[in-house]
């Protein structure tokens, strides 16, 4: 039985059903007919990285942004990847391609703020994790990051702003409120 679309679109419907063997399988049918496909790309890439292969994944998502200049997305999980990876700058690189290609949410800043963080460019984090809060009010983890940050830049009285806000967001956070109390 043939399913309508191509492998793409069939690697879409797994993935959406949650199969993502399966939709990787179709991904890379699609790659063998067309290896420049950005999109296939895309999808393989984030398929490979659901399934742990962090460096196959790298290479994937380096093809989709060679593939097509200026796409927002696979930078954006390029970044991601490259951050398990832990390889910072790399990441830190991606993200600000994506941020200034107009994927600028509160997850990217918050990768951006991670990626910076190991660079230990810590104002620069400060600033990345200030933004993601800005953008998603109530984002905890960033606030707590952002506490992180200024406690270690020694600005104590933002820290204990910022972890009182990681508190409000998520109240039931017992490190956040540990956090709070060291930083008093």
């Amino acid at each position: 039985m043939a399913t309508k679309g191509g492998p793409l679109a069939r690697g879409l419907l797994l993935q959406s059903k949650g199969d993502w063997k399966g939709a990787l399988a179709c991904y890379r049918q699609a790659l063998a007919a067309d290896p420049l496909n950005a999109d296939a790309c895309l999808r393989a890439g984030l398929a490979e990285a659901r399934e742990g292969r962090m460096n196959e994944a790298a290479e994937l998502l380096r093809r989709a942004v060679a593939s097509r200049p200026g796409f927002a997305d696979a930078e954006k999980a390029l970044g991601g990847v490259l951050l398990a990876l832990e390889r910072h700058g790399e990441a830190a690189a991606a993200f600000e391609r994506a941020q200034k290609l107009g994927a600028s949410s509160a997850a990217v800043q918050f990768d951006l703020g991670s990626a910076l963080l190991g660079l230990s460019e810590l104002e620069r984090a400060a600033e990345a994790y200030q933004r993601a809060a800005d953008l998603r009010p109530g984002f905890g983890d960033a606030y707590a990051k952002l506490g992180n940050v200024l406690m270690t830049l020694r600005r104590h009285e933002d820290a204990v702003n910022a972890y009182r806000k990681a508190t409000e967001a998520a109240p039931g956070d017992a490190q956040a409120w540990y956090n709070l109390g060291l930083a008093k």
